[in-house]
């Protein structure tokens, strides 16, 4: 409907389906457009197929974060997003966020 993948889409530009999605992440509509103008919002909502926000969540916390693979974060598995396991940081136990070294590459991205 955009006539682009919604991961090459402007906030603004995504339907209202595909928007709450991203609001789902608990990303604003800056960091979404950050991570698009940065080619890496593919990896947040989990483009590839169908996903329910749920069974994604599940998968975030399905992550054995004390044994993490080698190569990526050991935080996000190189998904840029992590869960909450003590609700420390949302307020909500095991709720998915934007992980912190995708936030600092946000950053970069911004300036």
């Amino acid at each position: 409907m955009t006539g682009a993948p919604y991961v090459a889409s402007r906030f603004a530009e995504l339907p209202a389906y595909a928007a709450n999605v991203v609001r789902g992440t608990r990303l604003s509509p800056e960091q979404w457009d950050a991570l698009v103008a940065a080619g890496g919002a593919s990896a947040v909502p989990g483009i590839g197929g169908w996903h329910a926000l749920a069974g994604w969540r599940a998968e975030v916390n399905s992550r054995d974060y004390d044994n993490p693979p080698a190569d990526v974060c050991g935080d996000c598995f190189g998904t840029c997003v992590t869960a909450d396991i003590d609700g420390s940081i949302t307020g909500t136990v095991g709720e998915p966020f934007l992980c912190f070294c995708a936030q600092g590459a946000l950053a970069q991205v911004g300036r």
